[in-house]
C-alpha cells in the first residue's frame, strides 16, 4: 500500500469519527425537543378532550372575521373646563361590545367604572374606536354600579356587528374567549375556560363606580387593564359575560354573567 492510499484511509477514518459525533449530537437534540414538546402537548390534553382542535381553529377564524366588528375601544374624557377645551384632565380607557342596533344607532355595553367620571369635571366626553380604529362620539344611555355595567350609543356611519347575549350562563369547564384591549392592545383574543363562580372581593373599589355583590364568572382567558367592559364569548359566538375585574395574584379574569347582563338591559329598557 503506497503512502497516498494510507493518507486517504486515515482521512476517511477521521471524517467518519466526526460524522458519527455530529449524528449523535443531532439525535440528542431531536430527542430533547421531542421530550420537551410532549410535556407542552400534554398541557393541552384537557382542551383537546373537550373540543376538536380543528373546530377551535375554525371558531378563532370566525371570531376574527365575524365577531371582531362588534369589538370597541372605549374612552372617557373629563375636563375641568366647562367647554371641554384643551387636553382632557382624565382619560379612562376600556373595552366594549355592540349588542343592539336600530336605524340610527349602535348600542354597546361596557363597564360602569370605565365610563364613570366624577362631577368635579365640568365636561365629560365619550368616544369609541371600532376594530378598524374609526372614531365615533358616544352618548350616555344608562348605567348602574350594582352591575358595573353601562350602555352607550353612537351614530351608525360604518357597517359593524351586534352580538347576541346568551340565554344562559356558561358552565364550569366551558371554553370561553375574551376579546378587548388589554393595555390598549387592540383586538386581542385570548382563550380559556370557566373555572368557577364566585362573588368578587374588591377592597379598593369605589361603590359609586362598581358595587358587584353577585356571583360572577371566574375564568382563565387572560385579561389585563383595559379589558374592562370587553366581551367574554362562547363557542356559539354569543356574549356570555362582560369582563370587569382581573386578579392581582394570578391570570384569572372575572366577568358579569349573561343572566345579569340581560337583567341589567331589561332594567335600562324600563327606565
Amino acid at each position: 500500500m503506497n503512502m497516498l492510499t494510507k493518507k486517504v484511509m486515515i482521512l476517511n477514518q477521521k471524517w467518519a469519527v466526526i460524522v458519527k459525533k455530529y449524528l449523535l449530537l443531532i439525535i440528542v437534540v431531536i430527542n430533547s425537543l421531542f421530550l420537551s414538546s410532549c410535556k407542552y402537548i400534554n398541557d393541552f390534553t384537557p382542551l383537546e378532550q373537550n373540543q376538536d382542535p380543528k373546530e377551535l381553529y375554525k371558531i378563532i377564524n370566525e371570531i376574527s372575521l365575524e365577531v371582531m366588528p362588534a369589538n370597541l375601544t372605549v374612552y372617557a374624557h373629563g375636563y375641568y373646563s366647562r367647554f371641554g377645551l384643551g387636553t382632557p384632565n382624565i382619560v379612562n380607557q376600556g373595552s366594549g361590545v355592540i349588542f343592539h342596533s336600530d336605524d340610527q344607532y349602535y348600542y354597546f355595553l361596557t363597564s360602569n367604572h370605565v365610563v364613570y367620571i366624577s362631577d368635579d369635571y365640568k365636561t365629560k366626553n365619550y368616544y369609541v374606536n371600532d376594530y378598524k380604529n374609526n372614531e365615533y362620539q358616544a352618548f350616555y344611555v344608562y348605567s348602574h354600579p350594582n352591575y358595573d355595567l353601562a350602555i352607550f350609543k353612537f351614530v351608525k356611519t360604518n357597517n359593524l356587528t351586534d352580538l347576541n347575549i346568551s340565554l344562559k350562563d356558561p358552565e364550569k369547564d366551558e371554553i370561553v374567549f375574551s376579546i378587548g384591549q388589554p393595555k390598549n392592545q387592540k383586538n386581542t383574543i385570548t382563550v380559556g375556560s370557566v373555572l368557577k363562580y364566585d362573588v368578587p372581593v374588591c377592597k379598593e373599589c369605589d361603590s359609586i363606580r362598581s358595587n358587584v355583590t353577585f356571583l360572577c364568572i371566574i375564568h382563565d382567558a387572560i385579561i389585563n387593564h383595559g379589558s374592562s367592559g370587553g366581551m367574554l364569548i362562547n363557542l356559539k359566538k354569543e356574549v356570555v359575560g362582560i369582563n370587569t375585574f382581573g386578579s392581582l395574584t394570578n391570570n384569572q379574569g372575572i366577568a358579569v354573567p349573561a343572566s345579569k347582563i340581560r337583567e341589567f338591559i331589561e332594567l335600562a329598557n324600563n327606565q
